[in-house]
């Protein structure tokens, strides 16, 4: 560990999940000595100056993948960009779909991994941060330096992901290729070994590593925050005559079992409830028999920006969400920060943003009965939407972006001293 009072840390991820939020915190109090990822956009770099001077299709066409690749006030002198094995993946990803599979995300990962794991050797920091499955080598080298070794684990531990794989129907495809399996969950297993901290996303993430033998002393949380300048409270609550009964819900995330969709499209088409309508935003995945066989029973967008996907939010009534598994859902927040009551499963990391019967239900997983009974309950107590939405708004101010960088850097004080 260095002398300095400011640890240098530097983070490592093949791709983006919600590292930009941690990026965000270490480089505003000081602490980001560098952050390593495949693809990413930045503006001062010769090819982003070459791609920002293409005719306008081609910016279009750029732009809407690397818009994503970025964060707010971010120095670019402090990424540095390991693309190839990324940027060869996704180009053949437009010639073919099965290099989305995890197979070839495994690879690229592997890959990053080895080069990071080269760099560290020079850039010798106090602290490194690696995500799952990307993070072995590099681990192993810090840990020869004498530094400190901290996986950002946006997942469960990789046990319960085995578990559920053995219980729920909609798991059992999960990895078909056995071989694959048992490889990335060996590497998983030794990035905890290896890892002197580990940072979770929720209570509920945290409690799978301890069912599964983590040493709860060596777990921090912190919850990943939503954006309250932008997912603001909805003004105007519907408020129809006693005699009128309408209900509009909506579900944001990908179209998949494991989030539970087709339980909600059973729920809608047995409750067949005078007024009940059901908005989906979300991209397909193995959904897509689902999707053909329901597309009556519901209104579908496969991707809106968030200016649009908010206002989507706010003329709904109710957040459905019955995933089987989440390590967090910042989609259940930002509906709670729009003013919707939700409703969410016990296997949903946010479920610790939820006051059961207070500002939303927690509902057991692949409980088709517990989901209709919640529905049922706002389609009949329509005071109750309101009642519980302004009540979601006030437990999602404490779930923001400051929020989650004001964890962050506390974690990291007492990691560092």
């Amino acid at each position: 560990m260095s002398t300095k009072t400011t640890p240098r840390i530097v983070v490592s991820h093949p791709g983006k999940q919600y590292v930009h939020q941690l990026l965000y915190a270490l480089q505003r109090e000081g602490y980001l000595q560098l952050f390593i990822t495949s693809i990413w956009y930045k503006p001062s770099f010769w090819v982003y100056k070459f791609i920002n001077s293409m005719p306008i299709i081609g910016k279009i066409i750029f732009h809407k993948f690397l818009k994503k690749k970025t964060f707010a006030n971010q120095q670019d002198e402090l990424i540095e960009q390991y693309p190839w094995k990324e940027m060869w993946r996704q180009i053949l990803v437009q010639l073919s779909t099965k290099y989305r599979s995890e197979k070839y995300v495994f690879a690229v990962e592997k890959a990053h991994d080895k080069y990071v794991a080269k760099r560290l050797r020079k850039l010798r920091p106090d602290i490194f941060i690696g995500y799952e499955k990307s993070s072995l080598e590099s681990f192993k080298e810090i840990k020869r330096q004498g530094g400190i070794t901290v996986l950002d684990l946006a997942q469960v531990h990789y046990k319960y992901l085995v578990e559920l794989r053995d219980t729920q129907e909609t798991f059992h495809d999960l990895f078909e290729d056995k071989n694959l399996f048992d490889e990335i969950n060996k590497v998983k297993a030794e990035e905890y070994q290896c890892a002197d901290y580990i940072l979770t996303l929720s209570e509920f993430a945290k409690s799978t590593l301890v069912r599964y033998g983590i040493d709860e002393r060596k777990i921090f949380i912190a919850n990943i925050g939503f954006n309250p300048a932008v997912f603001t409270p909805k003004t105007e609550y519907n408020k129809q005559p006693i005699d009128v009964r309408e209900l509009k819900l909506i579900y944001t995330g990908t179209f998949t079992k494991r989030k539970g969709v087709h339980l909600l499209l059973q729920a809608v088409q047995e409750l067949n409830l005078p007024g009940l309508e059901l908005t989906i935003i979300g991209p397909v995945l193995d959904g897509q028999e689902l999707f053909e066989k329901h597309k009556n029973l519901f209104t579908y967008y496969d991707f809106l920006h968030h200016d649009e996907l908010v206002k989507h939010l706010q003329a709904s009534d109710v957040y459905v969400f019955p995933s089987y598994l989440d390590s967090w859902a910042m989609t259940v927040v930002e509906a709670m920060g729009c003013g919707l009551p939700v409703i969410v499963t016990e296997n949903t990391g946010a479920k610790s943003a939820v006051i059961d019967g207070e500002n939303g239900f927690i509902i057991p997983i692949n409980d088709l009965e517990a989901l209709k009974s919640k529905i049922s309950y706002f389609y009949n107590n329509r005071a109750e939407i309101q009642n519980m939405g302004t009540k979601g708004v006030e437990k999602a101010k404490h779930l923001s972006i400051e929020a989650y960088a004001q964890a962050i850097i506390s974690i990291f004080k007492e990691i560092g001293t």
